[in-house]
């Protein structure tokens, strides 16, 4: 479930962020290596920057520095397909002994949230077949973090007795939002949900879940995160041309419904077929089907783009060197 703003339930481009006075300093360093250490142009031809990035560049990309508050983007238009690793903090807010879920618990929904955003679930050969093409891959790796909290053992997850009613950060602040994906397990009002663009309210950034979904493979939290990282439902608003936002994702009317059966040529499905439209795509991860298995390309495209654009400092990659930084809490 998607929140919207003021309610209680709920182009493709790189930007490497560094500090202005990182980029300076940098830029001294390099000049510094290239006076002592570049080979005469005799021997190597023209040099470009001391290779510095240029062979992540082509004819069809241009450099642009704009600034963000305190941050520099460089702006790369050509997005890597390199794996992007996330680290998270899974807080288990709860009241009873049976909301105190397992560890076992947290690590199966991990596990699959890295196979659906890695597309390394078989399941995809369930696709639709006039849809199988469209498949996409996000190539996001989620890791517990590296990190113990008083009270657990278990890096990567803070266990806290609930002692207060209503959102379950209010028993337990979210941490740093802007270097960890922060997710709630515990007793709420609907089976889960985050916020629209959460990223614009650092006090409510983070996806919450109902305790008992928790490893049981329901694709909840792939979800979920989809949301966390700016996706919409396919079925926004229903057949209209806006709907999702996303070019390679089919309209429909209205959501597939739990229990459908996922079969094509059910009522249920042509009913949500949108005029002049083929069947709705009931095997996204943004439907509510029993039968989710997949993002589209466009999808995978968008998630990306947001994570550069508005959570820079949240991932590492091999590409571009961003150290997490892991701390206890207590």
């Amino acid at each position: 479930m998607l929140l919207k703003p003021n309610q209680q339930i709920f182009m493709d481009t790189l930007f490497i962020y560094t500090r202005p006075k990182a980029v300076y300093q940098l830029a001294l360093a390099m000049v510094f290596f290239c006076i002592c250490s570049c080979s005469p142009p005799s021997r190597f031809g023209k040099l470009k920057g001391c290779g510095f990035i240029s062979s992540e560049k082509t004819s069809n990309q241009q450099d642009t520095a704009v600034v963000h508050g305190s941050y520099k983007a460089i702006n790369i238009v050509t997005l890597p397909e390199e794996k992007l690793i996330i680290p998270v903090i899974f807080h288990v807010v709860y009241k009873s002994n049976q909301e105190n879920i397992s560890k076992k618990n947290i690590e199966k929904e991990i596990s699959d949230l890295n196979r659906d955003f890695q597309k390394l679930n078989a399941d995809t050969t369930d696709t639709y077949p006039q849809y199988r093409h469209l498949i996409g891959n996000p190539n996001i790796s989620f890791v517990l973090a590296d990190t113990t909290f008083y009270g657990s053992p278990d890096k990567g997850i803070k266990r806290v007795k609930r002692t207060r009613r209503g959102d379950l950060y209010k028993s337990d602040p979210i941490i740093a939002p802007d270097r960890y994906l922060n997710i709630y397990s515990g007793k709420i009002g609907s089976d889960g949900f985050t916020y629209t663009k959460p990223w614009n309210n650092p006090a409510t950034d983070a996806i919450f879940l109902y305790y008992e979904w928790v490893g049981g493979e329901y694709r909840l939290l792939t979800h979920e995160t989809g949301h966390w990282l700016g996706l919409y439902h396919i079925f926004q608003d229903g057949c209209s041309k806006e709907n999702d936002g996303i070019a390679d994702t089919e309209p429909q009317n209205d959501e597939t419904g739990l229990g459908s059966g996922c079969n094509s040529e059910s009522r249920y499905m042509k009913g949500n077929t949108c005029p002049g439209r083929t069947l709705p795509m009931f095997n996204n991860f943004m439907d509510y089907s029993d039968c989710r298995v997949m993002f589209t390309k466009g999808q995978a495209a968008e998630i990306r783009k947001n994570l550069f654009r508005y959570r820079p400092n949240i991932f590492r990659t091999l590409l571009v060197s961003r150290p997490v930084m892991f701390k206890k809490y207590e």
